[in-house]
């Protein structure tokens, strides 16, 4: 009987290794709000609104997720000025989350950022892991990014905050601006952007037992057979 009940553990450990979305935001800046709260969550994670850092301002033209006075400076001024778009979520106690892909679109103007640096932020630039880095050319057209790798992340617990470092903007006041467009440019739907991955219960030592001895016992049937 218990090993029945192992092999069903691990079962479901299979099916939940299927990734899922676990958190969406929309392109659209609806009346020029300061931030614009999650279109979808995980039941298991709080998603955190989409925010501006304190260095760059709303951009009102326009529909989009759009901002301006970006550094003309590095990405260590950018970093330092707090030039940056946030997203995230909160894992819910109990749960951890396994993050498997990014969907993103990012849009400069003429003028805006010709660089941008998308973060796992960990409070300072030295602790912090790089998932994400472009360099327009100087093109001023939107660049959607689909399936950026983040199973190197690990498993993560707590909050879990992106942070979209843009830099190098050759206009640092009203024309040179960056945006969050849909990910299907023009389209109806506004997403935006998309954090694909697994959210499951933190095994127990218990359960972790429970799938070794299911683990031996296919093992053995194996070998048996």
């Amino acid at each position: 009987m218990k090993t029945a009940f192992a092999v069903a553990l691990v079962a479901g450990a299979a099916a939940a290794a299927n990734a899922a979305v676990v958190a969406s935001w929309s392109a659209d800046d609806v009346d020029d709000a300061a931030s614009s709260p999650a279109l979808t969550a995980d039941a298991n994670v709080t998603a955190l609104d989409l925010t501006r850092g304190p260095g760059i301002s709303i951009n009102t033209a326009g529909s989009t997720f759009n901002s301006r006075n970006w550094t003309d400076g590095d990405l260590a001024a950018a970093v330092a000025d707090g030039d940056f778009l946030s997203f995230g979520v909160t894992v819910d106690a109990g749960y951890q989350l396994d993050l498997t892909t990014l969907d993103i679109r990012l849009d400069r103007s003429g003028t805006g950022p010709d660089d941008f640096a998308i973060m796992l932020w960990g409070g300072d630039l030295g602790s912090s892991t790089t998932v994400l880095t472009h360099d327009y050319q100087d093109s001023g057209s939107g660049v959607t990014f689909n399936d950026v790798d983040l199973t190197g992340l690990g498993t993560l617990t707590g909050t879990v905050e992106f942070r979209v470092y843009a830099f190098n903007a050759e206009n640092t006041t009203g024309t040179g601006t960056f945006d969050v467009e849909q990910l299907v440019f023009p389209g109806d739907d506004t997403t935006g952007i998309v954090l694909n991955g697994d959210v499951s219960l933190i095994p127990t030592p218990g359960s972790a037992a429970l799938l070794g001895l299911a683990g031996f016992a296919a093992a053995r049937r194996r070998r048996n057979g």
